[in-house]
């Protein structure tokens, strides 16, 4: 019960943070873009209401369409991925790698699980 609390905690604040990346997307892609509460709040009740995000779930696909359609109206370039032929074992799941340049040298790597584990909670 207590991992299953924990891993909640964790996946809730991995959103967040997902959330907070297609703002700062918006605000440095169109410089008349103005992140507000509220849009912070719309995408996460709609993450929210996709609820639960399983493994290969029409969640966890329209979780992955909404997060291409954002950088899609931004024209920021990705690539996706598909894991059902990871060598050892089989996925359902889809990955998205972009790349946001900047002036330093430096990566960033944020991963950010689009499924939830089955007794998640909603969220």
């Amino acid at each position: 019960m207590y991992e299953s609390y924990c891993s909640g905690i964790m996946l809730k604040k991995a959103w967040i943070g997902l959330i907070l990346i297609f703002a700062a997307v918006s605000l440095f892609s169109q410089p008349d873009v103005t992140v507000t509460s509220s849009r912070v709040l719309e995408r996460n009740d709609f993450f929210s209401g996709l609820y639960p995000r399983q493994e290969g779930s029409e969640g966890e696909r329209a979780a992955l369409n909404y997060c291409k359609g954002v950088l899609q109206t931004f024209d920021i370039p990705y690539n996706e991925s598909s894991f059902q032929e990871m060598e050892g074992n089989h996925s359902f799941s889809h990955n998205l790698e972009l790349t946001i340049p900047g002036e330093l040298e430096d990566q960033l790597v944020i991963a950010v699980p689009l499924s939830q584990e089955e007794n998640a909670l909603k969220g």
